[in-house]
């Protein structure tokens, strides 16, 4: 799930696209909008979907990195 920060930015941009086009009338450029539109809400899903997944990965949220070096190391 995209952080409140994230999903409000989406939010925004969208709709000053949206108001920015409004008065469109050219129906090539309205499929084209419209096809643009499709291909931003797909990637956007993909993404949120994506981080659901990473962020629901048992062992993501730990104190520890990988690259960490074990205590009594220097």
């Amino acid at each position: 799930m995209p952080t409140s920060n994230r999903a409000e930015f989406v939010r925004r941009k969208t709709r000053q696209s949206y108001e920015k086009d409004l008065d469109e009338a050219d129906p090539n450029v309205v499929r084209e909008l419209l096809d643009y539109g499709e291909f931003q809400l797909e990637s956007a899903e993909a993404q949120a979907n994506h981080l659901s997944t990473v962020f629901s990965t048992p062992g993501f949220h730990h104190d520890k990195q990988p690259w960490d070096k074990p205590s009594g190391s220097n």
